[in-house]
């Protein structure tokens, strides 16, 4: 479950209690919402002692007690000496725009270059979607992009169907998913691995601490 998500202008909205569709926001998934974790090790000579050492680690980010001393929106090196609570602070919540995205029942998923079982972001979100379609009674659907030239039209294909709401996966398809948004005001966007680089009412991206992901490889390293 999404808790916050963050605006363009660093301002954070409580999606839990006022929960909408935020006007050109980000949603960001961390160590608390099981946005980054462990894949397993398979075959990897990985120790035991050390596999109980990073998820200690791993349990420390989640619950807010082990900061990466990164921005989380930003991605800037926090102020070294500054005070833990001020370097950690949440802000306050400020109010949720009206919600606009009651109603919607279809969902249309384009992949980046890759299949829905690539073990990836792609089958993430395919599997979420399939999530969503159980839980919510949602018709979906899904397009394998095969080259990046086919964005445009995959996306298209989606909106010319009328699903109302349309994901595309990897920062590559940012672009078209923007000039679709812009295009097709009625339809609601969502970019997964894609950061809002300006304001556009019908779309939301979802970003993943990174900084926590390589600060967990880090200490496994």
């Amino acid at each position: 479950t999404w808790r916050y998500a963050y605006d363009l202008r660093g301002r954070l909205i409580d999606v839990q209690k006022d929960f909408c569709f935020p006007e050109g926001s980000l949603y960001l998934m961390d160590a608390s919402l099981q946005g980054v974790g462990f894949a397993p090790a398979h075959d990897a000579g990985i120790a035991d002692d050390v596999t109980a050492q990073v998820q200690a680690i791993f349990e420390q980010l989640a619950s807010g007690e082990l900061q990466t001393g990164v921005d989380p929106v930003s991605g800037d090196l926090l102020e070294a000496a500054a005070p833990a609570e001020e370097a950690t602070a949440v802000p306050e919540p400020t109010a949720a725009p009206e919600d606009t995205s009651a109603g919607a029942t279809t969902v249309c998923l384009v992949t980046d270059l890759g299949r829905v079982n690539d073990g990836g972001f792609n089958q993430s979100a395919y599997e979420g979607m399939l999530r969503a379609e159980a839980d919510f009674g949602l018709t979906t659907k899904y397009i394998e992009t095969q080259a990046q030239t086919d964005y445009e039209a995959n996306i298209n294909t989606c909106v010319d169907e009328g699903f109302d709401v349309v994901v595309t996966v990897g920062f590559l398809i940012y672009d078209a998913t923007i000039a679709a948004a812009k295009a097709n005001p009625e339809t609601f966007f969502v970019g997964v691995d894609q950061f809002p680089a300006e304001s556009v009412a019908n779309f939301v991206g979802i970003q993943f601490r990174e900084d926590q992901a390589g600060f967990l490889a880090g200490a496994m390293a």
